[in-house]
């Protein structure tokens, strides 16, 4: 299966969160969530397609991790085409993927101040859209449930995750927590890799 990883936000904390998306304000556990879940995807061998936005950019350690993993990153556009240049010249790494941000609610419309979708024209950039999301099947039910559903689905079946879920519940979005069902999956022979377009 393949594993798109988007990086909305930095911190578990939601205060955390808006006062560095407003702010620009960091704290010192910058993405330890992502590092989290990166080091569990790493010790089985898994890999991910990962899509930060260009307000919520990789630090040297997680890079390293994502490195030693063989992970690939993407883009996630806010705004503009631009932001993936910001990404592949702070980066240093080629893109080849991308996917739009979502907002979904009028309080997410003000906090990432977007009301209209941006505008991708691109034709080198491959867009990847949801199949699965993880944090909700989180939400509702076991680890051992999600496996039986995920043994019925493609091999090509696209999970969509949100690191800031790893151990955190969200009774509104209905969302995580992932980690014990990642660490389930994975020692339980379920093979999650880097997202792959086939001709």
């Amino acid at each position: 299966m393949f594993l798109r990883v988007d990086i909305d936000f930095p911190y578990p904390r939601q205060t955390e969160n808006y006062l560095n998306i407003l702010l620009g304000l960091r704290f010192k556990n910058y993405l330890e969530d992502s590092k989290t879940l990166c080091r569990l995807l790493n010790r089985y061998n898994a890999t991910a397609t990962w899509f930060p936005t260009v307000l919520v950019i990789p630090d040297r350690e997680l890079l390293d991790l994502l490195d030693e993993g063989r992970h690939e990153i993407g883009c996630q556009f806010i705004w503009r085409e631009s932001e993936i240049e910001r990404l592949r010249s702070e980066l240093g790494r080629e893109i080849r993927f991308y996917a739009i941000h979502g907002t979904g609610t009028l309080i997410n419309k003000v906090l990432w101040r977007r009301f209209r979708h941006p505008s991708i024209e691109s034709k080198e950039l491959v867009c990847i859209r949801d199949d699965i999301n993880f944090d909700k099947l989180c939400y509702r039910y076991p680890p051992c449930e999600i496996l039986k559903i995920f043994k019925k689905l493609s091999s090509k079946t696209m999970v969509v995750t949100h690191p800031t879920y790893m151990n955190r519940r969200s009774v509104l979005s209905k969302k995580g927590p992932t980690s014990e069902t990642f660490s389930f999956l994975l020692k339980s022979g379920l093979r999650f890799e880097k997202i792959r377009i086939e001709d």
